[in-house]
């Protein structure tokens, strides 16, 4: 994956109130038909708190669902696809 575009954005959620998140535009590299948008809080700030409420209440079994890249796992957003290609 390679980070297209970043930025930052406030949304008002109707459970939680407020939040102020960082996005970023993500890109397959091996099938740039796939993106994927990540949305992220910083540590220890109100907005975070709320996130976090937010995945309290998602339930089980929504958490952790493996991303796939060119139909092969992403095993570390960092390396891209499994086996670094």
């Amino acid at each position: 994956m390679t980070a297209s575009s970043l930025g930052s954005a406030a949304f008002s959620h109707p459970a939680v109130g407020r939040l102020g998140l960082d996005w970023s535009f993500l890109t397959c590299a091996a099938d740039p038909d796939q993106q994927l948008i990540t949305l992220t809080a910083e540590s220890g700030t109100p907005s975070h708190g709320r996130l976090r409420l937010l995945a309290s209440r998602a339930g089980p079994g929504r958490a952790g669902r493996r991303l796939r890249c060119g139909g092969r796992p992403v095993t570390d957003r960092r390396a891209g696809p499994a086996g670094g290609v």
